[in-house]
């Protein structure tokens, strides 16, 4: 009954030759003479695939040995801009030169100190006139005192006032008092002098009656405006207040 299920041995199997390591590898061609069936299908389908690491353990083969090469040493590379190359200029025809303008000349030294007072009555037409009239050495009779009462009324000095001094001249004139037309003309600024001697006063200004009221009245271009600004200057570096105020009845266009 035990001899029944008892694996019989194949009759073809050969024993074991002695010295036989059971372990030796077969190469291809050795494979290929004992299988010759084997041999047709090809070396893909006969030979066996390799075995992976991990997949179970191989009968008759060593340890597997898995080469890692050594990490090479490294050594690190900086990257530089590229340099920009030269532009090369293009050859363009020569520009001419563009001619600077000359620096202005510096202003004469003419006018270097401002002008006085008396300087500028002198530039004024009633100065002019006299000194015109007198510069050619006239002589003493009505026609020279007619073109000095002209020369008055011009100057805005007024009727009153140039009748007043043209008849006191010709009342001198005709007593002999004056040698030449330089002497009358002396007496008639010592005249002037003496027309304005009662007005040429300070200005006194009553702090106590307020509002303090200075009326300006005259003709067109006698210089109204411009006396007012003058008084408010003078006034106003006198720490006073000011107001300004304009009474024209009529005004110009």
């Amino acid at each position: 009954m035990v001899s029944f299920f008892r694996r019989k041995k194949p009759a073809d199997a050969s024993p074991a030759t002695p010295g036989t390591d059971p372990t030796r590898r077969y190469s291809l061609e050795e494979l290929a003479a004992a299988f010759p069936g084997q041999a047709e299908r090809g070396p893909a389908e006969s030979a066996a695939p390799p075995a992976m690491p991990g997949s179970g353990p191989v009968t008759g083969a060593g340890p597997l040995v898995i080469e890692v090469p050594a990490a090479a040493e490294v050594t690190p590379v900086v990257a530089m801009p590229p340099q920009a190359e030269p532009a090369v200029a293009e050859h363009s025809p020569l520009l001419s030169p563009v001619p600077l303008p000359a620096p202005p000349a510096p202003a004469d030294a003419a006018t270097a100190g401002k002008t006085g007072w008396r300087e500028r009555l002198r530039g004024t037409g009633f100065a002019r006139g006299l000194s015109g009239l007198f510069s050619r050495n006239p002589k003493l009779d009505d026609d020279l005192l007619d073109e000095i009462e002209t020369a008055l009324l011009t100057a805005d000095v007024g009727v009153p006032a140039t009748t007043a001094l043209v008849e006191g001249l010709r009342k001198r004139m005709k007593a002999r008092e004056f040698a030449d037309a330089q002497a009358l003309l002396k007496a008639l600024r010592a005249d002037l002098i003496a027309l304005l001697a009662p007005v040429a006063l300070p200005l006194r200004i009553d702090t106590v009656a307020r509002p303090f009221v200075v009326l300006t009245v005259g003709v067109n271009g006698v210089g109204k405006t411009t006396t007012i600004g003058k008084l408010a200057r003078r006034f106003k570096e006198e720490g006073h207040s000011l107001m300004l105020a304009a009474g024209d009845t009529f005004r110009a266009a």
